[in-house]
């Protein structure tokens, strides 16, 4: 939808609105940890809003969106000074021309989050602005991201247990929003605070849940992120999923999936299908690439978990 927004938008000149556009879209690809496609995004989203040339009145509709989009994409590279300067000019101007929902929105939460990595005063400073904000306007949204803003900096200051509760009445309020994607990163936080506290069957259950919801944003970092924490705790990941079908295996590869599931070795497998150990072993591999799973285990739950071990 953005992507056909965003030439709709180019074919029409609106300047105006396209910046957004662009911002908007890029975000998903940040989420993703598609950092070469957001920056082509956001470069455009500069270039138009007239960041660059510095010729005449700033447009607040344009300007805080291409800062938001630049701060965001900074944040995805690990840039976080670089981060916090483009939000805090963003907000700059978001709050001298008084449109304090920019800053409520995307503005503050984007600076807080690069703070808690560079800054963690800083960050509290984020969230009390945040707060003085959202009391102006009675906007939920606001009284969220700043509750979610004082869980992690209590994680940060070496809280695990006080972070416990606030995490989690900081995902729940994002939830109810709904603002899932980041609710999601709040409870994949909270997971490892519960593993901090020796905790793990509760840590389980949470990334269980988180992981679903990255799973289908084919939010490829967060999920990886979850499953390193799934291991760390000493739990074997979810398998990724086969998607429609059986994600092209041959139906050779689906028999020698079905007998791995059945717990054969690679030899056991061969002697059973008539081929050599190592074209098993051959087909295996091909098998773990398209399933994009790492293990025989992986490969094993996910077969059955899709109902494919006897067909």
């Amino acid at each position: 939808m953005g992507e056909q927004a965003i030439t709709l938008a180019r074919n029409l000149h609106q300047r105006a609105l396209l910046p957004r556009l662009l911002v908007w879209t890029s975000l998903f690809h940040v989420g993703r940890g598609q950092l070469e496609q957001a920056q082509v995004l956001v470069d455009e989203a500069v270039d138009v809003s007239g960041l660059r040339s510095g010729d005449g009145p700033i447009d607040v509709h344009r300007a805080v969106p291409a800062y938001i989009g630049l701060a965001h994409y900074l944040l995805g590279l690990g840039e976080y000074q670089e981060a916090i300067e483009a939000a805090e000019n963003g907000l700059r101007i978001a709050e001298g021309t008084e449109y304090v929902l920019w800053a409520i929105h995307r503005v503050l939460p984007v600076l807080g989050e690069a703070c808690l990595w560079a800054d963690i005063d800083r960050a509290e400073v984020v969230s009390i602005r945040m707060r003085e904000h959202a009391r102006k306007l009675d906007h939920k949204l606001g009284f969220c991201w700043a509750d979610a803003i004082d869980a992690l900096v209590c994680w940060k200051r070496g809280d695990s247990k006080s972070a416990i509760d606030l995490m989690r009445q900081a995902a729940e309020a994002l939830e109810e929003i709904p603002m899932i994607p980041d609710a999601a990163r709040i409870r994949r936080q909270l997971a490892g605070r519960l593993a901090e506290i020796d905790r793990s069957e509760d840590s389980a259950e949470e990334l269980k849940r988180v992981y679903e919801i990255f799973l289908k944003l084919g939010a490829d970092l967060e999920l990886e992120k979850a499953r390193i924490q799934f291991r760390e705790i000493g739990h074997r990941p979810p398998p990724r999923g086969v998607g429609e079908g059986v994600a092209g295996l041959t139906a050779r590869e689906l028999e020698v999936a079905r007998l791995v599931a059945q717990s054969l070795s690679n030899k056991a497998i061969g002697k059973k299908l008539g081929m050599a150990t190592r074209t098993a072993s051959t087909h295996l591999s091909n098998i773990f690439h398209k399933l994009e799973v790492g293990s025989r285990g992986e490969l094993a739950d996910l077969i059955r978990e899709k109902g494919l071990l006897e067909q």
